[in-house]
């Protein structure tokens, strides 16, 4: 396991070299920049080939952290690494500003309490997630226009009844009315 860690450099940079310290301690080698990207390589590289050596990208969201273009960049390749299924995206809440709605359906940790609880979370979700993978397919589905939960839950798991596994792994997933572009993850159970 290896944690890429997303952030605003302008307002996130102490908590997230706090927060990469304190995972490290923990086991948990991670990933940040400037620390570790390529000198020779240029900016959008090394963040790409940073993010491909990870196993999970942690977002680091505040209420202005979209507005960074190197944020907005690292987000765009953690979904599409997650859509391949290489990595494990996790939002990281670091202030009472809104989850973006395209992230609704992850499970975020929220850090806007406790900095030691919302840390014990994040390794927390980042060692089950890990052990999942071990034993389970993490599937991401970005959801079509037409798609319904039944339906998916007929394709991935093969059983339509078993739409309750889908809406479990999504907490923020309006299952009544799936909204074309979300992202849904699915867990295969070893199918």
């Amino acid at each position: 396991m290896r944690v890429f860690l997303s952030h605003r450099t302008e307002s996130e940079g102490p908590l997230a070299r706090r927060l990469s310290g304190d995972l490290e301690r923990r086991g948990v080698p991670t990933w940040t920049a400037p620390r570790d990207a390529d000198p020779g390589a240029t900016w959008p590289q090394a963040i790409e080939a940073g993010l491909r050596t990870c196993t999970h990208a942690a977002v680091l969201l505040s209420e202005h952290a979209l507005e960074s273009p190197a944020v907005r960049h690292e987000l765009a390749v953690a979904e599409m690494l997650q859509l391949d299924g290489r990595l494990v995206l996790v939002p990281v809440l670091t202030d009472r500003g809104e989850l973006p709605r395209r992230l609704h359906a992850t499970r975020a940790v929220d850090l806007t309490g406790s900095y030691s609880d919302g840390l014990d979370a994040l390794v927390t979700v980042l060692r089950q997630s890990a052990a999942a993978a071990a034993t389970e397919r993490l599937v991401v589905h970005r959801v079509r226009r037409g798609d319904r939960i039944d339906l998916l839950a007929a394709r991935y798991l093969g059983d339509p009844t078993h739409w309750r596994l889908i809406a479990d792994e999504n907490p923020g997933l309006d299952v009544a009315a799936l909204e074309p572009g979300a992202l849904v993850s699915i867990r295969t159970r070893g199918r």
